[in-house]
């Protein structure tokens, strides 16, 4: 059970991941207003969002220990799906990748201050809420794969609501990576929830982020996208029932 003095130090600790966090995007953002006008910078804005990932994490005291042989770097494009339960997840893909990527995720984050000009311009917002906008989506992902961006999707649509389980897979990555055959990467973060956990507010803590980067997943001549959804959700599962086993119920 948690201490008063552990719930106090973990409120103090989360504040001020989120002054860092805000802070440096405050610092950087005149420099990404200017450069997000020009689709021909895309890549180097995602170079400047790698330098924001170190310095929350230095700043933080959170250290990425990755476990897997690819690299995401810039060579054939592909899908990459990750699980996802903290703000840590999009941080650290800062680092892991190179600098053709683009987000794909809920439309909510138009709207959020400063964040928003990332999904107003290089990231794809998805508006699940209607047949049309889910459309858009789909297109703008499909013309990203085309210029030779890797895609970052969040299968479970949300954070999970039960960490470390895993939500239920959509179906939207899986018939796009077969629809445009392109293998998918799954990634696997681990502890990134009790690090800290996106719907814990600000508490949270330093320490080890241990994310895992499995191999490509070839779509050549799938044409089931439940089968692959249910390959990937294996795959991203089993480093995360191999750390909580015994601690956690895990489906």
């Amino acid at each position: 059970m948690m201490t008063p003095l552990a719930k106090i130090l973990k409120r103090i600790w989360g504040v001020y991941f989120y002054l860092v966090f805000s802070a440096l995007l405050l610092i950087m953002f005149p420099l990404f207003w200017l450069i997000l006008r020009n689709e021909s910078m895309y890549p180097f804005a995602n170079r400047l969002r790698k330098i924001w990932a170190y310095g929350i994490l230095i700043l933080t005291g959170i250290f990425p220990k990755i476990n897997g042989n690819f690299h995401l770097n810039n060579d054939q494009p592909a899908i990459i799906c990750a699980n996802h339960t903290s703000t840590l997840d999009i941080i650290l893909f800062g680092i892991l990748l190179g600098d053709r990527y683009r987000f794909v995720a809920k439309a909510d984050f138009v709207s959020i201050p400063i964040f928003g000009l990332f999904f107003q311009t290089i990231d794809i917002p998805v508006d699940r809420s209607t047949k049309k906008g889910a459309y858009r989506a789909y297109i703008k992902s499909k013309e990203a794969l085309d210029k030779g961006y890797h895609l970052v999707m969040f299968p479970e649509g949300t954070t999970s609501q039960d960490p470390p389980n895993l939500m239920p897979f959509k179906n939207g990555p899986f018939k796009l990576a077969i629809d445009q055959q392109v293998p998918i990467v799954p990634v696997a973060f681990v502890n990134h929830w009790e690090l800290f956990y996106y719907d814990d507010g600000f508490d949270g803590k330093p320490g080890v982020a241990r994310a895992v980067i499995h191999d490509r997943i070839a779509t050549e001549g799938l044409s089931d996208p439940e089968e692959l959804k249910a390959k990937v959700y294996s795959t991203i599962e089993t480093p995360i029932k191999e750390a909580y086993e015994g601690q956690y119920t895990i489906g």
